[in-house]
């Protein structure tokens, strides 16, 4: 537990918990679970256990979480214990996530659009990079099959954000949920053109 005078680092803690995990989602399958580990670490610290009861009072936590416990009976049964275990690994941010995010105050609006642009940011990024360093590899001959430039995470996996990244670009320029200037719009309609066209 933080002493009274850092309590207030808490917050900040969580919210360098979540940025963690949204630039790994196209960059770092490491960074992504760094988050979630970084964001376990900032509530044990927190040492609100009581605000437990919000996590079970909240039907959507539970219903996430009981994503992660359908698993969880056929390790028991399982007769490949290694990849039993590896299902539970990937499946984890099921259970941490619901139940950290729960019992948190929700983000306001500010930081929720912050975020937001940090991970559509992160997207471009990731884009930008697998298109100067693995297309040139492409095609040279490097790589045989064009979906290996996707040189961070699965190209399944990727190609669903890039989808998903543009799809929030449309929802953001078409409905206006705040505010943006000129600029950033251009920026953002460049990157979504950018992205479908990758």
């Amino acid at each position: 537990m933080l002493p009274r005078k850092l309590q207030f680092l808490h917050p900040w803690l969580h919210l360098t918990g979540l940025a963690m995990i949204l630039a790994g989602m196209p960059f770092s399958v490491f960074l992504m679970s760094f988050g979630q580990f970084w964001l376990i670490g900032n509530w044990i610290l927190e040492a609100k256990f009581d605000r437990l009861k919000l996590f079970a009072s909240s039907p959507a936590a539970l219903l996430l979480s009981g994503l992660f416990l359908i698993y969880l009976p056929g390790v028991f049964y399982s007769e490949n214990l290694p990849e039993a275990m590896k299902m539970l690994r990937l499946n984890l941010p099921f259970l941490v996530l619901p139940l950290i995010l729960s019992q948190q105050k929700p983000l306001s609006k500010f930081w929720y659009f912050a975020l937001l642009r940090f991970f559509l940011l992160a997207v471009v990024l990731a884009t930008i990079t697998c298109m100067v360093i693995g297309l040139p590899a492409w095609l040279n001959g490097a790589y045989t099959d064009i979906r290996q430039i996707s040189l961070f995470i699965s190209h399944i996996r990727f190609a669903l954000l890039i989808s998903f990244s543009i799809l929030i670009i449309s929802w953001l320029l078409a409905y206006k949920p705040v505010q943006m200037t000129i600029t950033e719009k251009v920026f953002w309609t460049l990157a979504a053109v950018f992205m479908l066209v990758f």
